[in-house]
């Protein structure tokens, strides 16, 4: 059977994976193979962490690595919304008309091309936003691939803490973000709930009994607390 260009274009992610060397950093494998099957000039991942920070992981060039800073110093931009949203976000660059974050517009008026801010969501809650910079031309995919292939390194964060740089960076943070991703996706099943939602009652419910948060989503995933015991009336 043939397969589709969003299938072809993860079967070709993988692959370049797998080509890297094993003992590259696992946030910038991810980036750079991403870059290239998507076609873009640059390309940068940044992990959000417990929805308070955003975490510059790596880079593949300078105009990423800048526009990311720039986004830190404004406090706005397509990568924070992109987070907040989990909808993916086109910037013309050059453009200080824009009406969105006329800050970051001011501070990037020097630069030319398209930026992509895509999140990264496996399953229903963003973990990060992942970054695409041309300077001519569009993507080589269409934005439904780039949204699939978004999330295959969404999850491949998820699913390895050495995503983070040990020496740089909260590896504790992010298997805290990793249990919370789970539990909450458990709670969205089991109520019915939006991800925020799921995320608030986890969060909620360790306020109530004070009790850390990781503790509670372990909880959740241990299957020690079923939401749905609350909805029909247990304690």
């Amino acid at each position: 059977m043939e397969l589709g260009s969003s299938q072809r274009a993860l079967v070709r992610f993988a692959a370049l994976l797998a080509a890297f060397e094993d003992d590259a950093f696992v946030a910038a494998r991810l980036c750079e193979a991403a870059r290239v099957v998507l076609g873009a000039d640059g390309a940068s991942l940044t992990a959000a962490l417990m929805n308070t920070r955003h975490e510059l992981l790596c880079a593949t060039d300078e105009v990423t690595q800048r526009y990311e800073q720039l986004q830190e110093v404004a406090g706005e931009g397509p990568g924070y919304t992109a987070a907040r949203t989990g909808e993916l976000v086109t910037v013309k660059l050059g453009d200080t008309s824009a009406d969105h974050w006329p800050a970051l517009a001011v501070m990037t008026s020097d630069l030319e091309g398209t930026i992509w801010s895509v999140p990264l969501r496996p399953g229903r809650l963003v973990v990060g936003v992942m970054t695409l910079y041309c300077k001519h031309g569009p993507l080589l995919e269409e934005l439904e691939t780039v949204q699939q292939v978004a999330d295959a390194v969404g999850t491949a964060m998820l699913q390895d803490s050495s995503v983070l740089a040990p020496d740089t960076q909260d590896t504790e943070a992010w298997s805290v973000r990793s249990r919370l991703h789970q539990a909450s996706g458990m709670v969205i099943a089991q109520l019915g709930v939006g991800s925020e939602d799921a995320v608030a009652l986890i969060r909620a419910h360790a306020y109530a009994h004070d009790r850390d948060v990781s503790d509670v989503a372990a909880d959740v995933i241990a299957r020690r607390i079923d939401y749905t015991d609350f909805r029909i009336g247990g304690d």
